[in-house]
């Protein structure tokens, strides 16, 4: 793909996918789904942009619950030596949001740490971008 009527290399795109995925978690009571919800990446040559939206209808979701949660399942692998954070969040039965501590590794997951137990969760959401190896 080329940006106008430039066909130089320096302007062209060869590397663009882009999809659904389906996280996986652990350390979780009353786990949501993913059914119907947002989770796409978009691949533009190395960089992966990815959202997710786990959804509980009965408003009881909990994660941290014995240590991390961790969210697998990202479409692609990361360089070895890469660490980051990303933007996630929870919307509780109370309307209070609360952000999360987190961060995404090489394997590639996201760790939820740092902020003990927390419950009453309607929805657990998040946004990245991370390198492809």
């Amino acid at each position: 793909i080329c940006f106008g009527s430039d066909n130089a290399a320096a302007n062209c795109l060869d590397d663009y996918e882009e999809g659904t995925w389906t996280p996986s978690l652990s350390n979780t009571t009353n786990t949501g789904t993913t059914s119907g919800r947002v989770c796409l990446y978009r691949k533009i040559g190395q960089l992966v942009f990815f959202t997710f939206d786990v959804y509980q209808s009965s408003d009881n979701m909990g994660i941290n619950i014995n240590g991390n949660t961790v969210i697998t399942g990202l479409p692609f692998t990361t360089p070895s030596a890469f660490s980051s954070t990303m933007n996630i969040g929870v919307y509780r039965t109370t309307g209070n949001g609360q952000q999360i501590n987190n961060y995404i590794d090489t394997t590639p997951k996201i760790t939820l740490h740092g902020n003990g137990e927390i419950y009453n969760i309607r929805h657990l959401w998040g946004f990245g971008c991370y390198p492809a190896s």
